[in-house]
C-alpha cells in the first residue's frame, strides 16, 4: 500500500509543482495557448515523477 500511496504523491506532487505535460498545462490555462516552458514532454515528465518518488521512497525507508 505505501508503495501505491507514494506513488501518488508524487504524481500529484510534480503536478503541483509546475511540471506537467501540454494537455495538462492547457487544461489550467483554459484552453488558452501555452508556451513551451509551461510544459513538459511525456519523458520529461515521467523522470520528474521517477525522481520525486525515489525521494519519497527514500524517506520512507529512513523512517523504517
Amino acid at each position: 500500500m505505501v508503495f501505491c500511496e507514494k506513488l501518488e504523491e508524487a504524481v500529484i506532487g510534480t503536478v503541483r509543482s509546475g511540471h506537467m505535460t501540454k494537455d495538462l498545462a492547457l487544461c489550467v490555462s483554459g484552453g488558452k495557448a501555452v508556451d513551451r516552458s509551461q510544459y513538459r514532454t511525456t519523458t520529461e515528465f515521467m523522470n520528474k515523477v521517477s525522481e520525486n518518488f525515489i525521494a519519497s521512497m527514500k524517506n520512507q525507508k529512513a523512517k523504517l
